[in-house]
């Protein structure tokens, strides 16, 4: 098991997450639970555990050692992991290892990282390209985005973000009759020493679409779209310029509510596939959801009360969930290939907490989970994000 702690990193970037327990706290909780009823599929779980500072300022170092901890020292049969960040050095090292990775988090990264990381099974987030190609077919569907409309583009650069935009998102915006009129390429963020450059390049985002008169704005990020989205919202509020932004669920909505200029969240809008952090009153009233709540409540006296509670209770609990299942399904085999094969064997068939409506699909080689979204929007009754219009498909064809 991998997790962060990140109070401590929010704080530095003055922004208040609202949760009330850790990761490490969730992760515990549910080895607990699934060792009073027996463990994973029956076997008991023997929890290996590292947790990443977010304050840490080489990142990458402490993830090569928790690789070489899992594969070398102790053997693991899987990784949960809850870091926060993408990277594609951490997923390969464990790939090369034959080592099944699950993760919970909104960070993925794009379609060939996917491609290089065979053992990687991200429950309820989408690639960086699949998140680019919902929210420009969408918004232009809707006309929240027109012809008429001055698109720029905020690409976070780690190699795969350039990548999704190259070979995605750049593409599809002139098929769809609304090219990219200007894109900035920010620093990729490695660690906390990387927050203080984000903020001076969102400065320089704002001013070069302010000046090229920008009127919608999205960003291209695999881990950070919410501290990008925040970064440049205070920017641009300060210079007075008030663009649309197209967000996605890794823009993490439900905090930007209470951290983020309300005037520029007044023309917000975003596809949400995490209810959790898509608004900030989104119950887990699922089946998945409630059976997530009864066990850390049982096991640890965790009770979620925030947006960001919900959604650390939600993923870590799909983590936990989504390998059971696997192994009830391929009869206890334990191996990369044969995890791999029960997950798409599931299909439609599980259940995610995080989801919306619960919903996944491992059908055809997807091992990204989320299978359904909906738009959401700032509202000026609640000063909060709602869902708004009808529930659509995530999966092509």
């Amino acid at each position: 098991m991998i997790y962060t702690f990140n109070d401590d990193a929010a704080a530095a970037a003055g922004v208040d997450n609202g949760n009330t327990f850790t990761s490490k706290a969730a992760f515990d909780a549910m080895v607990k639970a699934y060792n009073a009823r027996g463990g994973v599929a029956g076997r008991r779980i023997v929890p290996v555990s590292v947790e990443l500072s977010s304050n840490s300022t080489s990142l990458e170092s402490d993830l090569q050692a928790a690789c070489d901890k899992f594969t070398q020292d102790e053997h693991v049969a899987v990784v949960f992991s809850a870091i926060g960040l993408f990277s594609e050095v951490f997923s390969q090292c464990l790939a090369k290892a034959g080592t099944p990775q699950i993760t919970g988090d909104y960070s993925l990264g794009d379609t060939r990282a996917l491609a290089a990381v065979p053992t990687l099974l991200a429950v309820t987030t989408l690639s960086v390209d699949d998140r680019a190609t919902a929210v420009l077919k969408h918004m232009t569907s809707v006309r929240r985005l027109t012809r008429a409309d001055k698109l720029g583009v905020v690409v976070e650069g780690c190699a795969y973000n350039v990548r999704a935009y190259n070979q995605t998102l750049e593409p599809l915006a002139k098929r769809l009759g609304v090219p990219v009129a200007e894109r900035v390429e920010s620093r990729c963020f490695e660690d906390i020493g990387d927050l203080g450059g984000l903020g001076g390049d969102m400065q320089n985002a704002v001013l070069r679409f302010q000046t090229r008169g920008i009127t919608h704005v999205t960003f291209v990020s695999g881990s950070v779209e919410g501290n990008a989205m925040f970064l440049f919202a205070t920017a641009a509020e300060t210079q007075g310029y008030h663009p649309t932004y197209l967000l996605t669920s890794a823009a993490i909505a439900a905090v930007q509510e209470t951290n983020t200029p309300k005037a520029q969240l007044a023309n917000a809008y975003g596809v949400g596939w995490i209810p959790s952090i898509d608004t900030s009153h989104s119950p887990l009233s699922g089946a998945a959801g409630k059976r997530c709540l009864h066990d850390l409540s049982a096991a640890s006296g965790i009770n979620p009360q925030s947006a960001a509670d919900r959604y650390y209770a939600a993923s870590t609990c799909d983590v936990f969930a989504l390998y059971d299942a696997a192994l009830r399904l391929d009869r206890g085999a334990s191996d990369a290939r044969a995890v791999m094969g029960a997950v798409a064997s599931l299909g439609t068939g599980f259940a995610a907490a995080a989801s919306f409506g619960e919903s996944t699909d491992f059908r055809n080689g997807r091992r990204t989970g989320a299978s359904q979204a909906r738009m959401f929007a700032w509202s000026a009754g609640c000063s909060c994000f709602n869902y708004a219009g009808q529930p659509f498909s995530l999966v092509a064809g």
